[in-house]
């Protein structure tokens, strides 16, 4: 019997089952998702369709699968409920197995009294007109409570404000001070968890010094042979045509991970845990050609 109760799976949208918002209210997005995706049958939900809501497929009933990824949203969140879990009264280190999803620069979270939760700011560092990031200057991409999922209410805000948040990022935010951060707070935050022993993965690791790297908590996404390896859930999607892009054949324009890859992820994931043993069980052989060649979207009953 496996000690472990509970799986935390945390990151952005790649996470989150981005671009699978079947419970949002645009409707232009139900429409796409449920002409293309209907004919499978599993549960039209963003979390079923994502990889921590197939993982928990995999891992049954016993092992309960949180899935506390959110589109937009970076390490910032990722650290603060982390961080909640961790010192809860209840609990306990052996029951419970964090998978990190680390992101890049440009996610930064603030506290919205008007709504009494954490938005996030997206911005990107400026792109030339030959297309070639420049470290000059800074643009405002959004500001978000939860994509896909805003109201009414939150969006008239953020429209009516917008002009604070182009300030906030051009005035406040450097990629030299923005680069020392996340490396600075990443490796707090790796010495915290293993001060603390906490069982964890990374799904995408972080931007940390080389000497401060542990190969031990990468989990290889890939066989070398039908899908190229990396250590990163999106690197793994993008270079290996499996966003969602590549699976409708450009009827549905997004570039997260597509139901194909949330599937062999978690299906990776899970031999991981067995083979490293987490999870007390006989691991499921992955067949790599039979994931190559099936398109899940063209699924016959």
């Amino acid at each position: 019997m496996t000690k472990i109760k509970y799986i935390h799976c945390f990151g952005t949208s790649h996470t989150a089952g981005g671009g699978f918002e079947f419970e949002t209210n645009y409707k232009p997005r139900t429409e796409i998702l449920k002409t293309i995706y209907g004919r499978i049958d599993e549960p039209l939900t963003q979390y079923n369709f994502s990889y921590p809501g197939q993982l928990q497929n995999f891992v049954g009933k016993d092992i309960k699968v949180f899935n506390l990824g959110k589109q937009g949203f970076g390490n910032d969140r990722m650290y603060r409920i982390a961080y909640d879990i961790i010192t809860d009264d209840h609990f306990k280190v052996h029951e419970n197995l964090f998978l990190f999803e680390f992101s890049g620069i440009g996610r930064t979270e603030f506290y919205l009294n008007k709504i009494k939760d954490f938005i996030t700011i997206n911005y990107q560092h400026t792109i030339d007109k030959n297309g070639n990031l420049t470290y000059d200057g800074v643009d405002l991409i959004g500001v978000s409570h939860s994509y896909f999922y805003e109201t009414e209410e939150f969006l008239d805000y953020v429209k009516e404000n917008n002009s604070f948040y182009e300030s906030v990022v051009k005035n406040f935010i450097s990629y030299e001070t923005e680069s020392k951060k996340i490396f600075r707070e990443s490796e707090f935050f790796i010495s915290y968890l293993l001060k603390c022993k906490i069982n964890f993965y990374y799904t995408a690791p972080p931007i940390v010094w080389p000497e401060f790297v542990d190969e031990t908590k990468n989990i290889v996404f890939g066989d070398g042979v039908y899908f190229k390896k990396n250590n990163s859930i999106l690197q793994f999607s993008s270079e290996n045509n499996l966003t969602i892009r590549d699976e409708t054949n450009n009827q549905y324009e997004d570039d997260h991970n597509s139901y194909k890859s949330n599937k062999l992820v978690s299906h990776i994931i899970y031999n991981k845990l067995i083979s490293d043993k987490i999870i007390d069980e006989e691991p499921l052989e992955i067949d790599w050609e039979w994931y190559k060649k099936t398109n899940f979207i063209k699924y016959d009953k």
